[in-house]
């Protein structure tokens, strides 16, 4: 044996002793996760996003450990949902999950093999056909549901009862049908109109915000969105300047300013899905795991935004409260 070969063996059983460690390590399977959200990281969405690391922790998913994250924001940019699905598919996760129907209607767009659980979906109908065994690759937990739906214009029509008509905020690229129908059943056998405003961007809230106030509409419904929860200062600020009482999907908007809010707490939807991601890491099929509506729905009233527009919350509505925003 030469002297170069011994040198050779010699520098490659360093290198093994060096290496050996860190294959050590990774002998350890590391779960591989996708995250999509039209929002942006620092904002509302960010406890959620923290409950649904802690679910993962409390399952013994830790990032950085055995998990491994790519997270995905488009800072409220819907425009950008497509690319941002694609990179995520072409990384192969094992799961993706996504905030919102429009991550979901993206992700849905971008693959038909990949494990998705949407989170916060205001009507998962539109992605899932059989709720209780879902037949493609998504299932989730919904952000409302049809008895949320149905209270909004009940709710409102509690302090105002002599509301008339009422307008209705959604993402236009967002498809809110079912939420919309329900509302407009809701609102007929009341005596309601609605008037459907439709918003993509903070342009087009402006917009869509004053052809509420030239419809002469008397109150603000806000559809559960993801877009809307970044702009709910925006949106809450224009209805307190024009004294219209608005109706949320959840607590967040009404710390931010919003009226009322009658909804499921969105953290509680992330940390349940932790609970399906585990599951579906462990090998379970998404047939599965059905979708899982929210039980416990609470009414938020904020009564510095009632003072701002001039209304005073009734005895009555305050006793139905489950928390109020002094």
């Amino acid at each position: 044996m030469n002297l170069l070969h011994k040198t050779l063996l010699a520098l490659a059983a360093l290198a093994l002793t060096w290496v050996s460690p860190c294959l050590a390590q990774s002998g350890a399977k590391v779960s591989h996760i996708g995250v999509l959200a039209n929002a942006s990281r620092q904002g509302p969405v960010e406890r959620s996003m923290a409950e649904f690391l802690r679910g993962m922790r409390d399952l013994g998913h830790v990032e950085g450990k055995n998990l491994r994250i790519e997270w995905r924001f488009t800072e409220g940019r819907s425009e950008r949902l497509a690319s941002m699905a694609a990179e995520l598919v072409a990384l192969k996760v094992d799961v993706i999950v996504v905030s919102a129907g429009d991550p979901a209607r993206a992700t849905l767009a971008a693959t038909s093999s990949i494990p998705i659980v949407m989170v916060a979906v205001s009507d998962p109908e539109n992605y899932v056909r059989n709720l209780a065994r879902p037949e493609a690759n998504i299932t989730g937990f919904p952000q409302n549901s049809v008895e949320s739906s149905v209270k909004y214009v009940e709710l409102l029509r509690a302090q105002l009862p002599k509301l008339q008509r009422v307008a209705v905020l959604v993402n236009r690229y967002q498809t809110h049908q079912v939420t919309l129908d329900q509302i407009r059943k809701s609102a007929k056998a009341s005596g309601v109109s609605v008037f459907p405003v439709t918003a993509r961007n903070a342009g087009e809230i402006e917009h869509g915000l004053k052809a509420v106030v030239s419809n002469k509409s008397e109150a603000i419904i806000v559809v559960p969105d993801p877009l809307f929860s970044i702009l709910t200062p925006q949106i809450s600020k224009f209805a307190v300047e024009h004294r219209l009482p608005t109706m949320f999907g959840n607590a967040v908007n009404v710390e931010q300013g919003g009226l009322m809010a009658y909804g499921v707490a969105p953290q509680a939807l992330y940390y349940r899905a932790a609970t399906y991601v585990d599951r579906i890491l462990k090998g379970a099929r998404i047939s599965e795991l059905p979708v899982e509506f929210p039980t416990k729905i609470e009414l938020t009233i904020n009564l510095k935004t009632a003072k701002a527009i001039g209304v005073t919350i009734g005895p009555e509505l305050r006793l139905r409260a489950d928390r109020v925003i002094e």
